[in-house]
């Protein structure tokens, strides 16, 4: 394998070159595929909300499984691409502490520590009816041309996993 830089560098520098990641659920109707608004915490856990009344809330109810993929959606400089696949199980967020924590992780790609009043004003934080979701993740799998031409790279599970 090719030398490259530090894992968390390049999972950072994947996740923040993009605002969506492609959500795969599957339920009682087959396969589920959309795009969601996400962040991550620092073992890239990820975080999204949603309204319950959905296709892939409905799959997540069913089947907790998930399969995400998180890519930039612009055209890169020179042939290069990145991006990254993400095999978990996803969950809604119920207790108060655990909201907490995911609505700091989640608006802080949104808002700036000086931007508050329009953080509180948000209009899906006031709408009861979007709750958090996370998704704990079971592997990591990272491509990258710059560093592994075409291959897919596993990435080592002691980037990822909960302490």
């Amino acid at each position: 394998m090719a030398n490259h830089p530090d894992w968390k560098n390049l999972i950072v520098e994947c996740f923040e070159s993009t605002e969506f990641m492609a959500l795969s659920t599957y339920g009682d109707a087959g396969l589920w595929v959309n795009p969601v608004y996400f962040s991550w915490d620092n073992t890239f856990n990820l975080y999204f909300i949603s309204q319950m009344d959905c296709n892939h809330v409905n799959n997540i109810i069913s089947n907790s499984e998930v399969v995400c993929t998180i890519f930039p959606t612009n055209k890169p400089a020179g042939n290069d691409v990145f991006g990254a696949y993400i095999k978990g199980h996803a969950k809604v967020l119920e207790n108060a502490q655990e909201i907490s924590v995911a609505d700091d992780i989640y608006y802080r790609r949104v808002y700036s520590e000086g931007e508050v009043d329009e953080k509180e004003a948000d209009s899906y934080r006031a709408d009861p009816a979007w709750k958090y979701f996370k998704i704990l993740l079971d592997g990591m799998w990272y491509f990258d041309t710059r560093y592994f031409e075409e291959n897919r790279v596993e990435v080592p599970e002691y980037i990822w996993r909960q302490n």
